[in-house]
């Protein structure tokens, strides 16, 4: 299950995609054979690049004046193209494209096939089952299949030996489909035997006996034919069983001579990506028809209230888009709407994974692979859930295939070639031209190639609002990547990218394909860099997982212990044209989740008739004070926010308590500085150069020598007592220093101070380490009370932390299994109790599946 929200914090709330957009965000690193790559040394020249290209530019005061004059973003490119680089009499066009020529060559020598790199991975996987080592053989044997080359003699050998792993694991399923793959890619007829009684093996074990005995019978007839002699009784003894329903699943490993071994003297080939041509429209019609009939199922079975909107798809028709020169576009209730309603159900147009990523899910629909992974079949870099995904991002993973290490650098600018990969040029070039009024009455993001597309295309781009420095980033940004495609088209038409280049550098000619010009294509992606800077959406994934194991050896505490807590994770950023019609809010009245790549958007307060419907882009009440996030909403989207929690009082005496201090003299809420300041950040010892201003007895003072000790014994004895408990493994000492940093922290923060609650979450983790489950539980219960009065007692923040306190109730009620008291007794209940709480919670957010999509242990 994942929640798309902010970049900022752990925000469930929020909607859109905070970034670091200005330049180059973040690079690749190699820590194995198949993981993206980029050594020091291209990172450094990447960077020191960069950067010399963008002081070339900011010094060039001439040029620099051009360019804030230029009237289109067209005009813009071709300023910053034709000025001169860092390089003395060489263009940031001519020194873009050799740096973009070197990264597109490391890109084909660190991304592309390998059948050394493969053979070494398939050699490794063979003697890891041999020793009975599954687990270990299936990962070495995934990662020889994304090394191999296609045109291989080996990727029908690593198929089937993957198959045997797969069967003895008792996957049968997945055996089946690999089976399948080493015969459809020539597998050796003199071998073919082996895989065929394997698959009448598995068919056996799943119960399909009809297809059981014709399998039996193709492989008996091989086997005659082709066994060798030593090994064809066995293989006889087995068929025999076979048909006799004598059929006994694996009791022990298999001998190593049961895995087809293949020594390979080939030296490494590379395999250069398909030449295929975009998808024709035609073709790209009949995706949208089977993408309207995904839509209808999935707005059936997440109950899109009152059924699609008729003028804006992925909406419901209990919803409205309304615009005026104040608000823009914005999204309003035509009715009453209970609260836990789905107002939205979309797909993505484009999206990416973050590199780390790039192993562990689906390239083409971002889902968590359960099952054997499916290589692209010209890079070592991505992986698909199935073949029919593979072949879906072919005609978008093409243009970054083998170029991931370069054009992930860009951050947000990738996705911006993605979208318009995604789109193919001819798309594009339709909707560059149009006029407004053309299609003012059409169905807004309707499922149509030029629909979809120009939904992308006429979001706010606010780069007219956004300081000089970051335009001259962002065009930078989208000349590497219109570089890096001119580059990759060159390379699959097999035209040579140098000569092809010297055209282009006289004059300004089309890149390969039917694309535009570069200035045309760079402008484009120009233009998007800044629509995802406003609208772009980060992906998080819902993790349930178990408390961090203390030291290097288990407790036996731990190992019954297994206490839960959920946590997030970004995966990807991406984004949806119709959501995005949303307006900001710091206190939203939706909440986001994702199957997969399908986002599900429900209502989290009743909704009046006219209310406006409102997202959140990232800097949420419950957890940025006002300053910060009117100052994060103006940098990144240009409006001075004036929701609720922005305008009234109340709400800033909440954001006290978070930081707030004990009065010494009354015992009061006291926070440092003007009521608006948000010096005293939670546990903030040097905070204390200020006055304390007590907002109950309103007295105003410095804090006493023994006020700010007692501050800094509490930080210091929970520094203490972590490192204890991670470090030392003494769980004893690390319960006696976090008992004590809570006992003085209670004396000097305030109820709700964050850094108290901080201590109170470690002190009961420890707690629960030494197995003292009842001590752990009191003290995570008034953690949890902390938790309600900041984010709501109906906040998926409080479910969360429900969950944790359920885990700790069940150890609880373990270790005291067989105790019929009635004080154990309430504990059974109260348990129960929680789990109804955190259901309930959940089935508002997520919805009434929500225990399918997080793995959530009852």
């Amino acid at each position: 299950m994942t929640v798309v929200c902010k970049q900022y914090g752990k925000n469930h709330w929020s909607g859109r995609c905070v970034e670091e957009h200005s330049g180059m965000s973040y690079l690749l690193e190699l820590d194995d054979k198949c993981n993206m790559i980029v050594v020091d040394a291209i990172r450094n020249f990447l960077l020191y690049a960069w950067n010399k290209l963008a002081a070339a530019v900011s010094a060039n005061q001439s040029q620099l004046k051009k360019f804030t004059d230029a009237s289109s973003f067209e005009e813009q490119v071709h300023v910053l193209l034709e000025t001169l680089s860092h390089k003395p009499g060489v263009t940031i066009r001519e020194a873009v494209y050799e740096i973009v020529r070197e990264l597109s060559r490391l890109g084909d020598e660190n991304e592309g096939k390998s059948e050394v790199l493969a053979q070494e991975s398939k050699l490794e996987g063979s003697k890891a089952f041999s020793q009975h080592l599954d687990e270990q053989a299936l990962t070495l044997y995934n990662e020889a299949l994304r090394l191999c080359p296609s045109c291989s003699p080996n990727l029908p050998l690593l198929y089937a030996n993957r198959s045997a792993v797969l069967f003895h694991m008792g996957r049968f399923e997945e055996c089946l489909e690999d089976i399948d793959r080493a015969l459809k890619k020539q597998y050796p007829d003199h071998l073919q035997h082996k895989v065929l009684v394997r698959r009448a093996q598995c068919l056996q074990s799943l119960g399909r006996r009809s297809e059981a005995l014709t399998a039996a019978g193709e492989a008996r007839t091989l086997c005659e034919s082709l066994a060798p002699a030593k090994s064809r009784d066995s293989y006889f003894s087995t068929l025999e069983a076979l048909e006799g329903l004598d059929v006994t699943l694996r009791d022990s490993k298999t001998k190593s001579s049961d895995v087809i071994g293949r020594t390979s003297d080939m030296s490494a080939e590379s395999l250069v990506c398909s030449g295929e041509k975009l998808a024709s429209l035609s073709d790209l019609h009949k995706e949208m028809t089977s993408a309207v009939q995904d839509f209808n199922v999935q707005a059936k079975k997440y109950k899109l209230l009152d059924g699609p909107n008729p003028d804006i798809n992925f909406m419901s028709d209990a919803l409205v888009m309304r615009e005026n020169a104040s608000e823009g576009r914005h999204v309003v209730s035509k009715r009453t709407i209970p609260a836990g309603s789905t107002l939205f159900v979309e797909r993505p147009f484009a999206y990416m994974l973050l590199p780390k990523h790039l192993s562990s899910y689906c390239y083409n629909c971002i889902t968590s692979l359960t099952t054997v992974p499916i290589p692209c079949l010209n890079c070592r870099i991505v992986v698909f859930c199935t073949e029919a995904c593979r072949d879906a991002a072919q005609s978008w993973h093409r243009l970054d295939c083998c170029r991931l290490t370069l054009t992930s650098a860009g951050g947000m600018a990738q996705l911006a070639l993605r979208a318009v990969a995604v789109a193919g040029w001819r798309v594009c070039s339709v909707v560059m031209k149009e006029g407004h009024e053309a299609v003012a009455k059409e169905q807004y993001n309707k499922y149509t190639p030029i629909a979809r597309y120009r939904a992308l295309y006429r979001l706010v781009h606010h780069i007219d609002q956004t300081p000089v420095e970051e335009k001259i980033q962002y065009c930078l940004a989208s000349i590497i990547l219109a570089t890096a495609l001119q580059n990759k088209l060159e390379s699959l038409n097999r035209g040579g990218a140098n000569k092809q280049h010297k055209q282009n550098r006289s004059n300004n000619k089309q890149l390969p394909e039917g694309w535009g010009s570069l200035e045309q294509v760079a402008a484009l992606l120009y233009r998007h860099i800044g629509q995802l800077v406003c609208n772009g959406y980060a992906i998080y994934q819902v993790l349930s997982q178990p408390l961090p194991r203390v030291g290097k050896e288990p407790r036996e505490s731990e190992i019954s212990c297994a206490i839960e807590s959920l946590s997030q994770e970004r995966i990807a950023s991406a984004i949806f044209a119709t959501a995005s019609l949303m307006n900001h809010s710091c206190k939203p009245s939706t909440i986001n989740s994702y199957v997969g790549n399908l986002l599900v958007i429900r209502n989290v307060e009743e909704l009046a008739p006219g209310d406006q419907v409102y997202s959140c882009y990232g800097p949420y009440y419950c957890r940025h004070s006002r300053s910060e996030r009117r100052s994060l909403l103006q940098q990144q989207y240009h409006f001075t926010c004036t929701c609720l929690p922005c305008t009234d009082p109340t709400y800033l005496r909440a954001e006290k308590q978070w930081c707030g201090m004990k009065c010494e003299p009354c015992g009061g809420l006291a926070t440092y500085g003007d009521p608006d300041s948000s010096t005293a950040i939670a546990g903030d010892s040097e905070a204390g150069d200020e006055p304390l201003i007590c907002l109950d007895c309103g007295n105003k003072c410095f804090p006493s020598t023994r006020f700010r000790e007692m501050c800094t014994k509490a930080q210091k004895l929970h520094s203490e007592g972590m490192a204890n408990l991670e470090k030392e493994c003494d769980v004893e000492k690390a319960v006696r220093h976090l008992q004590e940093a809570v006992r003085l922290g209670a004396q000097v923060y305030g109820e709700d101070n964050e850094f108290l609650g901080s201590l109170r979450d470690s002190y009961a983790w420890a707690l629960s380490v030494q197995g003292s489950y009842e001590d752990s539980a009191r003290v995570l219960k008034q953690h949890l009370g902390t938790v309600e009065r900041r984010y709501g007692n109906s906040s998926v923040e409080l479910g969360h932390e429900l969950v944790k306190y359920h885990s700790i109730l069940r150890q609880k009620c373990i270790k005291i299994i067989g105790n019929t008291s009635a004080g154990e007794k309430l504990s059974l209940r109260e348990m129960y109790a929680v789990e109804s709480r955190y259901s309930s919670i959940f089935t508002k957010v997520y919805g009434e599946d929500w225990e399918a999509l997080i793995n959530v242990q009852i």
